[in-house]
């Protein structure tokens, strides 16, 4: 009987370590404000001591992925991405204020109708904040295959957070903003709302 128990104690023990893991999602294109947003992130779960597991995804996958329920977390979004996956909750302090604008290879103009635009998918506020001005896009889910139709000239430009305009300019030559900010955000880590443990653990370890 001693025995048994024992067992159990430890199969216990051990379910109890295992619920402790966090599947994150993160984004596969790699931005510099990505990774600084996935430093902080990192830096909270070790420090509640909870163990991270980071798959990488375009961000629209990202966003299929929390609303099917196959990963626990993610890693940034904007103030107000808990209408968009329901089932998700913001966690500490805000990771950034990220700014956007219009980016070409173009020269600079005052209707930026004029430009053929494309946007990265998986960012729907800022595709809510190009409607509600009028201007027309198109999307694509990678964030280098933008980068080869600009570069191929199919398109005029399109829509980064001005914190990256070093980065992108390295995949796109010649690029330059031609826009005033269109948008800002907030971003906010994003958790399950049912992994109420971790999110106590992680609560804890902010204060």
């Amino acid at each position: 009987m001693v025995k048994f128990l024992l067992i159990l104690l430890t199969i216990l023990s051990f379910s109890s370590f295992a619920a402790e893991k966090v599947i994150l999602a993160s984004y596969s294109h790699g931005s510099p404000a990505i990774k600084r947003c996935e430093d902080k992130v990192l830096a909270m779960y070790k420090k509640a001591n909870i163990e991270v597991e980071i798959k990488y995804f375009t961000m629209e996958r990202a966003l299929a992925e929390a609303k099917a329920g196959r990963v626990d977390a993610v890693l940034g979004h904007p103030a107000g991405t808990e209408k968009i996956i329901t089932n998700f909750e913001p966690i500490g302090k805000k990771l950034a204020t990220l700014e956007f604008a219009l980016f070409s290879t173009k020269p600079k103009g005052k209707d930026i109708n004029k430009y053929k635009i494309v946007v990265l998918r998986g960012m729907p506020f800022v595709e809510q904040t190009l409607e509600s001005l009028k201007i027309d896009f198109d999307t694509n889910s990678e964030a280098s295959a933008i980068a080869k139709l600009i570069n191929l000239k199919r398109f005029d430009g399109t829509i980064i957070n001005i914190d990256n305009y070093e980065w992108a300019k390295g995949l796109i030559p010649g690029l330059k903003q031609v826009s005033p900010t269109l948008a800002q955000f907030e971003i906010h880590h994003y958790i399950n709302s049912s992994k109420t443990d971790i999110i106590k653990k992680l609560k804890a370890s902010i204060q």
